[in-house]
């Protein structure tokens, strides 16, 4: 793979170290989001926060969130070494997916592995909320566009929730690419190559790629691009 990415940006060769992150490809083709999608998805959304909020008025314990890397990298209060390496890699994470394209939110489906547990995670963080709102909530998040076959979140500018909105499995599933990008931070390495590979989608085809950025604490920069790119870009 080092050989094929230098000889598409032969001046990634000048680095000194050249930490490359294979990551999947994923094409979609977008589409609008019928009405009739978007009903069904508020029932199952309805049903599972109804669930939710019968759960936890039975159970008046203080809430006591699930312990959540994405959180608590966003609500950290007294910053601590942890806290500033646990933000880089949630920013790092944010630009592989951002690269790939999104191949395993492909599974997220109409539920978007939102739970039971999820929404009662929502209704105790807002106690005067009931089901209807916090469905409400997510509604508004699902784009008009979202990709074929793909999650109900997932349009064109990546997904439609906040890490906070996001199901637990979105926030801490790591694939094969991530988790060697975690490798990477861990030893603090300074720069990553990420590059979008059919190596990773499960097929025969000779090797291909299709994005490179190069990533470090401060700056992203795209060297490789679709033309699909590049109309985001343009937009």
């Amino acid at each position: 793979m080092r050989e094929l990415v230098i000889s598409l940006k032969p001046e990634l060769v000048e680095k000194p170290v050249l930490n490359i992150v294979v990551l999947p490809f994923t094409a979609h083709n977008l589409q609008i989001v019928s009405k009739e999608r978007r009903q069904q998805v508020g029932a199952g959304f309805l049903e599972l926060a109804n669930q939710a909020y019968a759960l936890n008025a039975q159970s008046q314990s203080p809430y006591d969130p699930e312990p959540d890397a994405a959180t608590n990298v966003e609500h950290s209060k007294n910053p601590t070494n942890n806290d500033s390496h646990e933000r880089r890699l949630a920013r790092l994470n944010g630009i592989a997916c951002g690269t790939c394209g999104g191949h395993c939110c492909r599974i997220g489906g109409d539920t978007a592995f939102l739970n039971v547990s999820k929404f009662q995670e929502v209704l105790r963080k807002q106690p005067e909320a009931g089901p209807a709102d916090v469905v409400a909530q997510y509604m508004a998040k699902i784009p008009h566009e979202t990709f074929t076959d793909s999650c109900i979140f997932h349009g064109f500018h990546g997904c439609g929730l906040s890490r906070e909105q996001r199901a637990t499995t979105c926030n801490v599933f790591l694939c094969t690419g991530l988790q060697i990008l975690k490798d990477l931070v861990d030893r603090d390495a300074s720069e990553m190559v990420l590059a979008a590979t059919n190596i990773r989608c499960g097929d025969d085809l000779p090797p291909k790629v299709f994005r490179i950025k190069t990533a470090d604490n401060d700056a992203v920069i795209p060297l490789l691009w679709t033309a699909t790119d590049r109309d985001k870009l343009e937009a």
